[in-house]
């Protein structure tokens, strides 16, 4: 009888060719996701940077509405922003690399998100 774990492949072989990823090509891929990431971050970070200043009074006593629309504007930027390691997960994922790593930094990322938002209490008062 032969024996069921002789013939399953390992998860890191391409199924169509059988092969595993070489080393160069998983440096390569972690390497563009890094690239990616800190892309993402200056454009999250641009982005902040313009809903603070869309979100901004000129000395007004009431900021409940721009302190709501700043909250979520910021949690809108954090989200997709943690949305890119996380898709670079489920594309590492389906090309059998490493993926948790890419998870762990997009969970931390929403974390902060959270955490930014959340000790949010005042807008800026920048006047043109």
């Amino acid at each position: 009888m032969p024996s069921l774990l002789t013939d399953t492949p390992s998860r890191s072989t391409d199924p169509a060719t059988g092969r595993s990823p070489s080393t160069l090509q998983r440096v390569l891929f972690h390497g563009a996701g890094v690239v990616t990431l800190a892309l993402a971050s200056a454009a999250a970070a641009v982005a902040a940077i313009v809903v603070s200043f869309g979100t901004s009074t000129c000395n007004d006593d009431d900021i409940s509405d721009e302190l709501g629309q700043l909250r979520l504007g910021l949690f809108v930027v954090g989200t997709v922003l943690a949305l890119v390691p996380t898709g670079w997960s489920y594309l590492a994922s389906r090309l059998r690399l490493a993926w948790w790593p890419w998870l762990a930094v997009g969970a931390t990322v929403m974390l902060g998100t959270i955490a930014v938002v959340a000790s949010m209490h005042d807008v800026g008062t920048f006047c043109f």
